[in-house]
C-alpha cells in the first residue's frame, strides 16, 4: 500500500510531505506492519495528487527469494532492503 504522510520541519516549519510503501504482513486473524519504506519527500509545495508519482511503483519490488521468505527491495540513492520471514 502506498499512502502520503505531512508533517512540519521542527527546525525550519516547512511542510513535509512522504509517500510511504507499506507492506503487511496477514497470518491468520492477524495483520501487522511487515515494513514501512518511505520512498518519496517533498517539501512545501501544494498537496500532492491522488494520483501515483511517475516511476514509484518500478522503485519498489516485493518478491519470494530462495529460501521461502519474502525480500522487499526499495531503489534509490540510498537503496533499501530486507527481507520478511514468513517463518
Amino acid at each position: 500500500m502506498f499512502k502520503w504522510a505531512n508533517g512540519v520541519n521542527a527546525r525550519d516549519g516547512h511542510i513535509v510531505r512522504e509517500l510511504h510503501w507499506i507492506v503487511y504482513a496477514v497470518r491468520g486473524v492477524v495483520l501487522a506492519i511487515a515494513t514501512e519504506q518511505i520512498v518519496l519527500r517533498t517539501t512545501d509545495g501544494p498537496y500532492p495528487s491522488t494520483e501515483m508519482p511517475p516511476g514509484v511503483r518500478e522503485a519498489t519490488i516485493l518478491r519470494a527469494n530462495a529460501a521461502g521468505d519474502v525480500e522487499w527491495i526499495v531503489r534509490g540513492q540510498p537503496g533499501k532492503h530486507g527481507v520478511i520471514s514468513t517463518r
